[in-house]
């Protein structure tokens, strides 16, 4: 045998290892229970081929009860193979799947064990003539094999017949790859690691037919490209192209199946691919890849291998196939804790409805009425009314430079009202399902974004669960960890690990917060810190919001604070300026209007369009999307949630839009933002609600110090014109 430069052709060595079973082999106790089961099959395999075929499928039965994991995965790989099947006919296929890998184990066994004159009469060769074609000139033979249940017996029936050289995948367990590696020594006189490239060179140089198995590469390393399989982008070896294109050899397709009538093998040689390789090693191994699957449609679909992950990611880890692999769920704990909560969702789903929300507030939350949203979306999550707004640079920007629709949802009407107000034209708006598994798995897979931004915080298991199984990324924007939220009881912190395991990236407003998302358990390498975006500017106009007489505005307020800024406020007795209070959440107009009359002040409610007079002491701003103009023409601003231990409200509005501004004492969630409008002179901070309105009303006394704060506020967060661009960069690293 000659190679292609006429020189005498060298044989490889065997480059698979060592097959010696060593003393730590026999005595290990982790070996035991591998020796206890070949020992019963070396025993069996003495019986009669056919009874040890019932054996095998009995084996096999039992094997899809004691392995749901795999059963899910072989269902879920026919799904997306063979998508034209009904679900009962894939079940069928499933379970014909393992009674074939049951009498897989026996096959092996008897290549181990009996001789191959016993079983080689049990194999049919069909299309020998397509293997001298592609032995013409000396050529050697590239077999491509899929990975069928029957290919260790088929293969090894032919071995001696073609003069096999074998290449091997070294499996993890050490005594099974020993025990392998015998086996297949006795049929084939050189295995070659899979790994060893130049030995698999120089036995098809040398004229020698090789047999490759391709078609189950998982990781993306050297030598892999990303190809279609079953029309679907997977991690597939290039080795077929590259070792044809080295050594001239020609490819060939060998199908080793069991035959229906239950009297032995089909080996099937396929006619050889012509004019291959192309030079396109991309377009060649999706050739090789589809022949393949074309083959495996044709014959015996449920022989082939099923059972592994096939289709579990594609051009790296990150980039998988939708619903290929089963749905991981949350911990045990956050599901018992949130179906014990479920009834209470639902409860206060249809009061928020039936208060402000309507009917597709109801709807939305529980996964339905989502036919008018677009599919395939940029999809962002913004909580509430300030999140809305701090996202809306980024909104802005992902509208101009996308074409495929966005998706802004919201957790409350407010938001939601705001969101309709400022978001960019055509951007489709609703709200996110509670957190349960039907409501998330409706939204998710009703909707099938194509990447989910969230803002801040909004870590829900079941969503990020179902986002996960359908492949969709995770993006964690302007990333943010309360105080509340760093101190989480040990029992929900592997809750808040598995939802930041999940995230793609962890894109977070300052290095704090980064540290903290690390120290939760979120990526390293993928959590970063970006800067804050609620410093972004947004370049909106504001037209300000005038009731008739000036005003000081207590901002998203909470309950309680409203009592007590206004018995502050009426104590002042400031006739010229009326308190304005917005409340944070505007449904509870009422019950504040009722508290505040019984105190003897008058109120003036703007849901009910009511004027406000000479008399009037507090203007109740009781509706939804108006804060950021009511903000625009106070003449201070008092942040609420302030001045109880709620952890305070976003104060970077009213300081962008040059507004005097007072909080309370508990700003804990919003303390980096504070912390840098204190060292620039932008805020003060006061110890109670008395201390705030005093600070308000000297401000009303002394407006050249008032308006000298108001404008170091403004300086101090004057847009970063690059925080937007850096999230972008970010997004468009991951192809977004």
């Amino acid at each position: 045998m000659t190679t292609d430069a006429g020189n005498p052709a060298k044989l490889p060595s065997d480059s698979a290892g060592s097959a010696r079973l060593t003393r730590r082999d026999w005595l290990d106790p982790r070996h035991w229970p591998v020796w206890l089961a070949l020992g019963v099959l070396r025993l069996l395999v003495l019986l009669p081929w056919r009874l040890q075929m019932g054996l095998g499928r009995a084996l096999g039965r039992g094997l899809y009860y004691l392995l749901p994991g795999r059963s899910r995965a072989a269902e879920l790989n026919l799904q997306l193979c063979f998508p034209e099947l009904d679900r009962d006919r894939r079940d069928a296929m499933v379970r014909e799947q393992f009674e074939h890998v049951g009498r897989s184990v026996f096959e092996t066994a008897i290549t181990w064990w009996r001789s191959p004159a016993w079983f080689r009469g049990l194999c049919t060769v069909e299309g020998e003539e397509h293997v001298r074609r592609a032995q013409e000139g000396g050529r050697g033979v590239l077999m491509v094999t899929p990975h069928y249940t029957a290919l260790e017996i088929g293969c090894t029936g032919i071995a001696d017949r073609y003069n096999l050289c074998a290449s091997f995948e070294p499996p993890a367990h050490p005594l099974i790859h020993k025990l392998l590696l015998r086996g297949r020594r006795r049929h084939s006189d050189i295995i070659v690691d899979s790994s060893d490239l130049r030995g698999m060179i120089r036995a098809l140089r040398a004229g020698r037919i090789l047999f490759f198995a391709p078609d189950q590469t998982l990781r993306r390393a050297r030598g892999t490209v990303v190809a279609p399989f079953f029309g679907m982008d997977v991690v597939t070896s290039a080795g077929t192209s590259r070792l044809a294109a080295m050594t001239g050899a020609r490819v060939l397709l060998l199908l080793p199946l069991r035959r229906r009538d239950g009297r032995g093998y089909r080996l099937i040689f396929r006619p050889p691919l012509e004019d291959f390789p192309s030079g396109d090693v991309a377009a060649d191994t999706a050739r090789v890849n589809e022949h393949m699957a074309e083959h495996i449609r044709e014959y015996e679909p449920a022989q082939y291998f099923w059972l592994h992950q096939r289709f579990k990611r594609g051009r790296s880890k990150f980039d998988r196939i939708p619903f290929a692999t089963p749905l991981k769920p949350p911990p045990w704990a956050y599901r018992v804790a949130s179906l014990a909560l479920a009834p209470l969702f639902a409860l206060h789903t249809l009061r928020r409805a039936a208060r402000d929300g309507g009917p597709g507030y109801r709807q939305q939350r529980r996964g339905r009425a989502l036919e008018a949203l677009p599919r395939g979306a940029i999809w962002i999550h913004a909580a509430s009314v300030g999140e809305v707004a701090a996202v809306m640079p980024l909104l802005q920007r992902l509208a101009g430079e996308h074409s495929e629709p966005l998706l802004l949802s919201t957790n409350t009407p407010t938001g939601h009202a705001v969101a309709e107000q400022r978001a960019p034209a055509g951007t489709a708006i609703c709200y996110l399902p509670v957190d349960r598994p039907r409501p998330v798995r409706r939204f998710v897979r009703g909707l099938a974004p194509r990447v989910a931004l969230v803002m801040e915080t909004e870590l829900w298991p079941w969503l990020y669960a179902e986002l996960d199984h359908a492949a969709v990324p995770i993006v964690i924007v302007n990333g943010r960890l309360s105080a509340r939220t760093r101190r989480a009881p040990r029992w929900l912190r592997p809750t808040l690990r598995d939802c930041l395991k999940r995230c793609r990236l962890i894109l977070a407003r300052s290095e704090d917060d980064a540290d903290a998302f690390r120290h939760l358990g979120g990526s390293r390498k993928r959590t970063l810190a970006i800067g804050n975006l609620k410093y972004a500017d947004t370049g909106d106009a504001v037209a300000a919001i005038d009731p008739g007489r000036p005003f000081v505005l207590a901002a998203s307020t909470h309950h309680d604070e409203e009592l007590q800024l206004a018995r502050a406020w009426r104590a002042a007795q400031r006739d010229s300026h009326v308190l304005a209070i917005a409340p944070r959440h505007p449904e509870r107009g009422d019950p504040i209007a009722h508290t505040l009359a019984e105190e003897g002040l008058v109120v003036a409610r703007r849901s009910r369009g009511e004027p406000v007079t000479a008399t009037t002491n507090v203007y109740l701003a009781d509706t939804m999307g108006e804060l950021t103009a009511l903000m625009a023409g106070a003449d201070v601003v008092i942040m609420g949630g302030s001045f109880i231990p709620h952890g305070g409200q976003n104060l970077l509005e009213p300081a962008r839009l040059g507004r005097a501004l007072v909080v309370g004492p508990h700003m804990d969630n919003f303390r980096d933002e504070t912390e840098h409008l204190e060292a620039a002179g932008g805020v003060v901070r006061a110890e109670d609600a008395p201390t705030a309105i005093a600070t308000a009303i000297h401000w009303l006394d002394h407006p050249a110090e008032r308006d000298a704060i108001a404008a170091r506020a403004r300086q101090a967060v004057a847009g970063d014109d690059d925080v937007v661009e850096r999230y972008l960069e970010q997004l468009r690293a991951m192809e977004l």
